[in-house]
């Protein structure tokens, strides 16, 4: 998850943070790839986006197994509105049918946010640009996103953060184990809602077959 050390996500959180654009209500986030594959990067970031609280309720609908060009057992289009507290709503779609990045041709680049708040409005693209637009701003704040130019440096800092949590305890790192299972927990609450075909609160228990009774439910019917 090493995103949460790109330069462009970490500046666009402090804009969100600093309340730039108000008090956030209602984020909308795309990638394709199964919720399996690219999925967790887009889950970790909503997260990252939002302080690293833990959604409270999720509702999902999904079709198709596994998808494009990959083994990850998962469903191949997956709808997932989670709601956070203070009643943020976040709407996802991760789904290999998905519009996606508009303009963008290299599949695995597909993921894209866009944020809503009281006073205006952020995105960021993984591969094209991020920026915000407040009350009194005339025009945007947009910077540039690469992938080329922030995965190798993302790395590094990835890398050296976890250098420096083993030398000091109180250095925690950004994908420390508590930040891995709000993701996991909604990730999972997600396909079960999917199973179940109804609304749940989270964290919600789920069964340790749960993937393969999805799987059988999406292709089988039963």
């Amino acid at each position: 998850m090493q995103r949460r050390y790109f330069e462009t996500c970490q500046r666009l959180r402090k804009v969100l943070l600093d309340g730039e654009i108000g008090d956030i209500r209602f984020v909308r986030c795309v990638t394709k790839g199964n919720i399996l594959s690219m999925g967790p990067h887009m889950v970790d970031l909503i997260l990252f986006f939002l302080n690293d609280a833990a959604p409270t309720q999720v509702w999902a609908s999904a079709y198709g197994m596994n998808g494009y060009d990959y083994g990850h057992p998962a469903p191949a289009n997956l709808l997932i509105e989670y709601t956070f507290p203070g009643q943020v709503v976040v709407y996802c779609e991760d789904s290999e049918d998905a519009v996606g990045t508009v303009g963008e041709t290299n599949f695995w680049q597909h993921l894209e946010f866009d944020i809503w708040g009281s006073k205006g409005r952020a995105w960021w693209l993984q591969n094209r640009e991020w920026g915000y637009q407040s009350e009194g701003m005339a025009t945007p704040h947009v910077e540039k996103t690469s992938w080329a130019g922030s995965d190798v440096l993302g790395q590094r800092a990835f890398t050296r953060a976890l250098a420096h949590w083993l030398d000091d305890d109180s250095n925690v790192h950004m994908n420390c184990l508590d930040h891995a299972l709000k993701g996991f927990d909604a990730i999972m609450g997600g396909l079960q809602s999917a199973y179940l075909q109804r609304r749940l609160d989270l964290p919600t228990d789920v069964c340790h077959d749960l993937v393969e009774k999805l799987e059988r439910r999406l292709t089988c019917g039963s």
